[in-house]
């Protein structure tokens, strides 16, 4: 994405990212090839993080090429959906979902079903081997690397003219409904001294309310989840 920043006006950064990933997208510093002046689209400059220093690495114009360049890494997903996703064939999916419940006990394809038997979560968000998940096991060296890359970021982002950059975490729908052996993910990196963005918590309002914010049948944030989320940010925003 692009940005324009606008001297008579507070410009304001708003990092938001989904918990499941959180640990892999800021172990390194691909934002910086993502989120770019629009003024220096030609003239691009990557950053690669080494033990919490920065050492600049210019783009090229004629980069390597590399054979699964040629092919989207969700191609299959995106021709299984094409080829397969049409109302009339539903039933048979349906079908075969209420089998695998009633039969053995456990849901269909990517999704698993809640211990309390009432949501689905994204079977990669509860897998503890998964890094994406809500329980795969998190420590101090990792929140520690993860909050010197988001101050990399910070330090990055005011310096090119953001008066204020924040960052929110949305949690996992396993992290709110099923919060049993919940690796803390979210509050270590929001409550760690050492970070230099302002938070936007939807983690403890989430985690504190008897509200639904996720849909029963489905691993995203419902309509009530992501309006609570902008009154928040409006809130955040409005105060200063």
């Amino acid at each position: 994405g692009y940005y324009h920043l606008d001297p008579t006006q507070r410009n304001i950064l708003v990092i938001e990212v989904g918990e499941r990933y959180l640990r892999s997208y800021f172990e390194g510093l691909q934002m910086f090839d993502e989120v770019h002046d629009t003024g220096i689209i030609n003239k691009k400059i990557s950053y690669h993080f080494v033990h919490g220093n920065t050492t600049p690495r210019f783009a090229s114009f004629f980069p390597g090429f590399h054979l699964s360049d040629l092919f989207n890494k969700y191609i299959n997903q995106n021709l299984q959906c094409n080829l397969f996703n049409y109302n009339f064939i539903m039933p048979m999916f349906e079908s075969k979902a209420a089998l695998n419940y009633y039969l053995f006990n456990r849901a269909s394809g990517d999704v698993v079903i809640s211990n309390d038997r009432n949501f689905l979560f994204l079977k990669e968000t509860v897998t503890r081997t998964d890094i994406g998940s809500s329980y795969s096991p998190v420590n101090n060296d990792e929140i520690q690397h993860i909050v010197e890359t988001l101050n990399t970021i910070y330090d990055h982002y005011k310096k090119v003219g953001f008066n204020e950059v924040y960052f929110s975490v949305i949690p996992n729908s396993a992290t709110i409904m099923q919060p049993e052996g919940y690796n803390m993910l979210i509050p270590l990196v929001q409550i760690d001294p050492r970070l230099k963005m302002k938070i936007i918590d939807i983690y403890s309002v989430f985690k504190n309310s008897s509200e639904d914010y996720y849909f029963h049948g489905d691993t995203h944030w419902n309509i009530n989840g992501k309006q609570k989320w902008i009154d928040i940010v409006n809130e955040k925003l409005i105060a200063k």
